[in-house]
């Protein structure tokens, strides 16, 4: 079961997230929208992934990682890293 999301990660949940990066020689530039999940009970970090303008999925953060099932496994775990220290407020969007 996922970990419990604290109050101070509740409120950044709340927030858009936006993400530039490389990935595989390609510069991306996406857009985070929160979507909390729920699953037994316990509420996770959930965005959904926006690539100019279009929808990629909902990547969740679960025990084994952030997961995507709609973009690559490799992209999804750039994706979560980025989400994570957003989190973790190793990063700053504001």
């Amino acid at each position: 079961m996922p970990a419990p999301i604290s109050l101070k990660n509740q409120i950044m949940l709340s927030q858009i997230v936006w993400l530039e990066f490389d990935y595989k020689s390609k510069h991306y530039e996406a857009e985070a929208i929160p979507a909390l999940c729920s699953i037994s009970n316990t509420v996770i970090p959930a965005y959904e992934i926006y690539f100019d303008n279009e929808y990629n999925g909902t990547i969740v953060n679960e025990n084994n990682g952030w997961l995507n099932n709609l973009m690559e496994e490799g992209l999804a775990k750039v994706i979560g890293r980025k989400l994570s220290a957003f989190l973790n407020n190793e990063l700053s969007y504001f």
